[in-house]
């Protein structure tokens, strides 16, 4: 079983690139080109994106 996540702008870089150095599927919300939405509009997002 493996995880994705959906990270937020303010997670350190570090922490996202440390993820997916240990495998985890991770898409930031610069990636997806949200940075600055409402955190309510991306929790929206992640079953749209299958990611936590």
């Amino acid at each position: 079983m493996s995880i994705a996540l959906y990270i937020d702008e303010n997670v350190a870089r570090q922490v996202t690139t440390g993820l997916r150095l240990r495998g985890v599927d991770v898409l930031t919300v610069q990636e997806d080109g949200r940075t600055g939405y409402p955190d309510e509009v991306c929790l929206s997002l992640i079953f749209f994106n299958e990611h936590l």
